[in-house]
């Protein structure tokens, strides 16, 4: 009888055992359940606090274009960053533990890769077009920002021919019943080899430079953008390598020009072209299809910052007067192009 106590003693605890382990599993299930939805939420959270940004970024550039559309510069509201932003929960009130961090910029202060082809307009000029031929001056632009990096400028022309190659298209005629959505909003998730450039972003830069550095790359990437249609470049937001480039002189001797400029922002092309020719040495002929002082196309850059995580997004806004709302979302992806930053320059 002793011996069968003892064993049934012995029993009842390995059983006491085997359903405090099942419940101490379950519990740590039920946590890790917990905590996995709790994960989601913040990042269903982050995701509609993001898009609300976004939102809030296009009614500030549509406003803008409603009220001073004609000249667009760096002491405007919308390049005004913002830092560190405290959001408040969407769902039950009160501080989300999710901070922000944005701007918006300009990406006609890039020179724009379209600008080496001419297009074929359709949808009115809106939208995304086929190339029909190599734009020389474009060519020319392109050559003297090489020349200005260090890079060899005999590229451009074989680069020129491959945005054409990449481009091409028959025109098409306007109101033609097969013709694209002009504005066909794209989530970029990678770069396949020998995919089209995405909007935006210029990541085969380093293709076409083999030999050259780092720091010399990042300096290039910075300089350039590939946007739907050629643009001009905005001279009241141009770096100097850029603006150097369009207008052909050294940028070294952009000082003054510059400073002008942040003085008072060039307020149309004439203004500009009077200004060009008073505070450079020797000016030559003022490019005026290549320069102007708007821009119909803007970055909005993101930066939620969550417990645990950091996530950045950026978009490519398109900006127009009579095109119903304004503003369109042409492509957004996650993380920033080469040369984004939220506290300096573009």
């Amino acid at each position: 009888m002793g011996k069968e106590r003892g064993a049934a003693l012995l029993m009842a605890l390995l059983l006491a055992i085997l359903v405090a382990v099942l419940a101490s599993g379950m519990m740590q299930d039920e946590q890790r359940r917990v905590k996995l939805l709790e994960n989601q939420r913040v990042r269903d959270e982050a995701e509609q606090m993001g898009v609300g940004a976004l939102d809030w970024a296009r009614l500030i550039l549509r406003e803008d274009l409603l009220h001073t559309g004609a000249v667009d510069h760096l002491g405007e509201v919308w390049a005004v960053p913002i830092t560190d932003i405290p959001l408040e929960s969407v769902t039950g009130g009160g501080e989300s533990g999710i901070r922000l961090s944005g701007r918006i910029l300009d990406a006609q202060s890039r020179f724009n890769l379209m600008s080496l082809v001419k297009v074929a307009s359709a949808g009115a000029g809106q939208g995304w077009v086929g190339a029909t031929a190599i734009d020389p001056e474009g060519v020319a632009v392109f050559q003297r920002l090489l020349q200005s990096l260090g890079l060899d400028p005999a590229a451009a022309p074989a680069i020129a021919a491959q945005m054409l190659a990449s481009r091409f298209t028959a025109p098409l005629t306007a109101g033609t019943a097969s013709a694209p959505d002009p504005f066909p909003a794209r989530q970029v998730t990678d770069q396949s080899a020998g995919a089209p450039l995405p909007l935006g972003v210029v990541g085969e830069v380093r293709t076409w430079f083999p030999d050259a550095d780092a720091s010399t790359l990042v300096r290039l990437e910075s300089c350039l953008v590939l946007l739907p249609l050629p643009t001009q470049v905005n001279a009241n937001t141009a770096s100097a390598n850029v603006l150097g480039a369009v207008l052909g002189v050294d940028p070294g001797t952009l000082a003054g020009l510059l400073q002008a400029r942040q003085q008072q922002a060039f307020s149309d092309t004439a203004d500009l072209q009077r200004q060009v020719n008073a505070l450079l040495p020797n000016p030559g002929p003022f490019p005026s299809s290549q320069l102007g002082v708007s821009s119909d196309y803007f970055w909005v850059v993101e930066e939620l910052r969550r417990p645990g995580a950091v996530q950045r997004r950026q978009a490519l806004v398109a900006r127009q007067h009579g095109v119903g709302q304004m503003t369109r979302v042409l492509e957004w992806r996650e993380g920033w192009t080469p040369g984004i930053d939220l506290t300096g320059g573009g």
